[in-house]
C-alpha cells in the first residue's frame, strides 16, 4: 500500500511508476541517450543503440597513410577504400590523323585541338540532340546547318545559347 502510494502517472510515458526527485519521470523515460536525447533501455548504457552503432563505426575507423581522411584500411593496400581503388588507364597518345602530332586522342581519331576545329562536330552535335528529343521537330537539320555555316564550331556546339543574341 505504501509502495502503491508513492506512484504516480509519469508525464513522458502516462504509467503509475515512482517518480525520479531530478528529472520528475519514472526511472524508465529518464535514462536518456547522452548525445541524441532518445530513450535508453539498459541503465548500463549511456548512449542509444543508432549512437552506440554510430560510435563503434566511428571507432573502426582510421586515417589513410595515403590521404590522411577517416576510413576502412583495406588488408592488401594499407590504404582506405578510395586510395585502393586505381584510376581509370590512360590510352597511350597516337598519331592525329589531322595534325600529325603524337597526342592522346579525344575521338574519331584526332587529338583534342583538332576535334575541338572538326567542321562535322556541330552536326553530331544536332544528331545527339535529335536522338534525345522524343518528338524531335523537322526543321531541327535545317537550323543546325544554318549554326554551323554562320559561327565557329565550339560556338555552334556550344550548350548555352550564346549565339541567340547575334
Amino acid at each position: 500500500m505504501q509502495e502503491q502510494a508513492a506512484k504516480a502517472a509519469c508525464p513522458s510515458c502516462g504509467k503509475d511508476r515512482v517518480l525520479q526527485k531530478d528529472t520528475g519521470w519514472c526511472i524508465s523515460c529518464s535514462r536518456v541517450c547522452d548525445q541524441c536525447g532518445h530513450p535508453v533501455r539498459s541503465a548500463g548504457n549511456r548512449l542509444c543503440r543508432e549512437c552506440r552503432s554510430k560510435a563503434e563505426r566511428l571507432a573502426a575507423q582510421q586515417p589513410c597513410p595515403r590521404c590522411g581522411k577517416p576510413g576502412y584500411m583495406r588488408e592488401d593496400t594499407g590504404w582506405c577504400g578510395s586510395c585502393s581503388r586505381p584510376g581509370p588507364v590512360k590510352h597511350p597518345p597516337r598519331i592525329c590523323r589531322e595534325c600529325g602530332q603524337l597526342r592522346r586522342h579525344a575521338g574519331l581519331g584526332l587529338c583534342s585541338a583538332c576535334r575541338q576545329r572538326h567542321p562535322g562536330r556541330p552536326f553530331i552535335r544536332g544528331q545527339h540532340l535529335r536522338d534525345q528529343l522524343a518528338d524531335p521537330p523537322a526543321w531541327l537539320e535545317d537550323f543546325v546547318a544554318h549554326v554551323a555555316a554562320r559561327f565557329c564550331v565550339a560556338r555552334a556546339c556550344g550548350s548555352s545559347p550564346t549565339w541567340a543574341g547575334s
